[in-house]
């Protein structure tokens, strides 16, 4: 269950951080231009920027955490391949 809301919240994290990144204006130089402007010379952060550097942050926390969950999931053997392996082993009957 919690796999899957993570799962989730990563996707919809990912999905907006693309639509608030789209939104913004350039910069138009993309800092080439001088030091000032590539060390944040242009004053504070705009509120699309925080809301960008925070769905930044809930994708990778998000994804960290579920390659954690994934892991233990693997190494207590109850991903799906267990399942796989009860199926295989089942007797095949051939009717030809």
């Amino acid at each position: 269950m919690i796999c899957e809301l993570l799962t989730f919240t990563v996707s919809f994290a990912a999905i907006m951080m693309v639509a608030v990144v789209l939104i913004q204006q350039g910069k138009g130089d993309l800092g080439l231009s001088g030091g000032q402007a590539l060390f944040g010379g242009t004053g504070g952060q705009s509120f699309l920027e925080k809301i960008t550097w925070f769905l930044a942050m809930i994708f990778i926390f998000g994804c960290l955490g579920l390659s954690v969950i994934k892991s233990k999931q693997k190494a207590s053997g109850s991903s799906l391949s267990s399942y796989q392996k009860k199926a295989s082993t089942a007797p095949i009957s051939e009717d030809e």
